[in-house]
């Protein structure tokens, strides 16, 4: 190599022999001072380190990956902990539940009763729903005339809902089309006189376990049955004769609850009284 007088030889081996030094790749290659073969010891030793580094890169950005959900993880856990304990559910369903949110539920959505009520089975709402409501269910006077059967349907049929802080959920003189079971948060019902020009006239704080408008549309669902009698059973539902709320509701906090839809719930009446 001293003795050639060209550049491109000369370059080369002296590449390779450096490249060889400060890597660990083809190390075990000894050239001669053919320009060909010592491109391809190049060739193979950028492979090498090239590789390495993919391989590399790749653990780190597990690493980075699991450091990021082990962080998730128990962020969440302490979420759905606080959220099941608030809302009073068991711990016993906490495992099912965190399996379910890790893996269906986004990391910046919030720990609410509707998100989590979309991203579980049916099967497991109604549980939910039924470990929840059940024994209120049977204590509340208006249930207390349907068998099992009805208020399993009830149970079924709720379906989950949120509302924000300072929502409506309904306002005075507007029709009742749903009962609304508070499951966490604060809802103030108030009325006003008849013109709305007075202010309120009393007001009222519902909070977990309270039922809005159940009364009255388990009276609008059994008049409404009672009338009908003679159609067959699960015709089409006639909305127009809704009862008409008196008072207004609005949440005071963020309230997460269930709601029965008037429409199922005159179903679910309709089978109880065929029942009877």
């Amino acid at each position: 190599m001293v003795g050639t007088t060209k550049f491109q030889r000369k370059f080369l081996y002296y590449f390779w022999w450096g490249l060889r030094n400060l890597s660990s790749f083809g190390q075990n290659l000894q050239t001669s001072t053919y320009p060909w073969e010592n491109l391809f010891a190049v060739y193979i030793s950028l492979t090498g380190m090239l590789l390495f580094l993919i391989y590399v890169h790749g653990i780190l950005q597990s690493a980075a990956t699991s450091l990021k959900l082990m962080k998730m993880t128990s962020k969440r856990d302490l979420e759905i902990t606080s959220w099941m304990e608030e809302i009073g559910l068991p711990l016993s369903v906490k495992d099912v539940l965190m399996n379910i949110v890790l893996h269906h539920l986004d990391a910046d959505k919030d720990i609410h009763i509707q998100n989590i009520g979309h991203v579980i089975s049916k099967i497991d709402r109604y549980k939910m729903t039924k470990h929840l409501w059940w024994d209120l269910l049977k204590e509340v006077p208006m249930f207390q005339a349907m068998d099992d059967r009805s208020l399993k349907a009830i149970c079924s049929n709720l379906q989950p809902v949120f509302y924000s802080e300072d929502s409506y959920i309904i306002r005075e003189g507007e029709p009742i089309a749903k009962m609304v079971f508070i499951l966490r948060g604060i809802v103030l019902t108030y009325s006003t006189n008849n013109s709305g020009t007075s202010g309120s006239i009393t007001t009222i704080c519902l909070d977990k376990g309270d039922i809005i408008h159940g009364e009255e549309l388990v009276k609008w669902a059994s008049n409404s049955v009672t009338s009908s009698s003679n159609l067959p059973v699960l015709t089409k539902v006639s909305l127009s004769d809704l009862p008409i709320s008196t008072t207004t509701l609005k949440c005071y906090t963020k309230v997460e609850a269930f709601t029965l839809m008037a429409t199922d719930l005159k179903k679910i009446v309709q089978e109880n009284k065929k029942d009877l």
